[in-house]
């Protein structure tokens, strides 16, 4: 048990959040396990000898069926699909091999958008803000610019849930348009 620990510890980074004992009678401060994981770890690249990691900071859990969370436009990362530093996503997909090197076929990205879509959807990114990425054990968020469009991801083992909250004076298009 002492082992895990000290690997948890080791092997993460981040801020750390200080939670009250739940012993009742000492006063002292214990940091939750959660706080010291650092999702965008690996995300970048490795050096000459290592290359691209290929991890993704996707909301996702322990043997969870699913990896709700971003690819990244223009250096998409083969299986991962996050390649740190990037500006932009193509989409946010369901499935995510972190580390691999391996493409994943099949994916089906989501893409929030505002206004009229022009070309071919498959080629349409979206920038983000800097600094709106935000990612934690089962959740993931980020604000799109021009015009502003939030998301927030959060999964449990075999679900995934979206929250897209879009500027209140956009109207609502549907791709490909109803006729």
């Amino acid at each position: 048990m002492l082992l895990a620990g000290v690997l948890v510890g080791a092997a993460c980074s981040g801020s750390s959040t200080p939670h009250k004992s739940t012993t009742p009678g000492k006063g002292s401060v214990r940091l939750a396990p959660s706080s010291l994981v650092n999702p965008f770890m690996g995300t970048g690249v490795g050096g000459a000898a290592v290359g691209d990691i290929n991890t993704s900071p996707a909301a996702a859990l322990p043997f969870g069926m699913i990896e709700w969370g971003p690819d990244t436009a223009p250096h998409r990362a083969s299986g991962g699909g996050y390649h740190d530093g990037d500006t932009a996503l193509s989409g946010l997909s369901l499935t995510h091999l972190s580390g691999p090197g391996c493409p994943a076929y099949g994916d089906i990205p989501i893409l929030p958008a505002v206004g009229t879509l022009t070309g071919a959807p498959e080629t349409v990114t979206a920038p983000f803000v800097g600094g709106s990425q935000r990612a934690a054990p089962g959740g993931y968020s980020v604000t799109f610019a021009h015009p502003s469009v939030r998301v927030d991801l959060a999964v449990t083992t075999r679900t995934g849930l979206a929250r897209f909250t879009f500027p209140p004076t956009c109207p609502m298009r549907v791709w490909p348009p109803l006729e």
